[in-house]
């Protein structure tokens, strides 16, 4: 009964282990991506590269820059910071 118990035990945290190395893996993977977002928009930006599926994804991206930084603008003013005197 507790050889049967040990061998489960050591079976779960194997798997325990395996489940927590895949995590760690698939963060890395995505870190790894946007990584490469990064700099595919910025060699886009300075016409390094071009391509269709490139540029329509710059263009998203120069977009929500826009509206990011128009928000914040827009917080700073509400909040009385520093923007606000404008």
């Amino acid at each position: 009964m507790i050889d049967r118990l040990n061998v489960a035990a050591r079976q779960a945290a194997e798997s325990t282990r395996e489940s927590v190395q895949e995590a760690e893996i698939a963060h890395d993977l995505s870190n790894a991506y946007e990584g490469l977002g990064h700099v595919a928009f910025a060699l886009s930006e300075q016409g390094e590269i071009a391509d269709p599926r490139l540029a329509c994804l710059a263009e998203r991206v120069r977009e929500l820059q826009s509206q990011l930084v128009e928000l914040r603008a827009r917080r700073a003013q509400s909040a009385g910071g520093p923007d606000a005197r404008r």
